[in-house]
């Protein structure tokens, strides 16, 4: 009994992280203000100063960038898809 508790502790951990952003590229935007090609995908970036950073080809799908300043911000090639915008708007238009 207590190692399928163990087993199942475990699953939940794991799945927990199936699919969120990579904690290196998100210490690494934090840190540089730039990105590009980073995994960003559902990180809560909400009222975060992104001006001026580079974060072409970034995976941003589910990522919340409410109240966030993107101004002067290159997000070409990013990923936006089920994306929170600075507005609240949700841009859909990398799915």
């Amino acid at each position: 009994m207590f190692v399928v508790y163990i087993f199942l502790l475990s699953m939940v951990g794991f799945s927990a992280q199936v699919g969120a952003y990579d904690e290196v590229s998100l210490k690494k935007l934090n840190a540089l203000g730039n990105c590009p090609s980073c995994d960003l995908s559902k990180a809560l970036l909400y009222k975060a100063n992104l001006e001026g950073a580079n974060l072409t080809g970034a995976d941003l799908e589910g990522a919340d960038l409410y109240k966030a300043n993107l101004e002067g911000s290159d997000l070409s090639g990013a990923i936006l898809c089920n994306t929170t915008m600075p507005d609240g708007t949700i841009d859909n238009s990398g799915c």
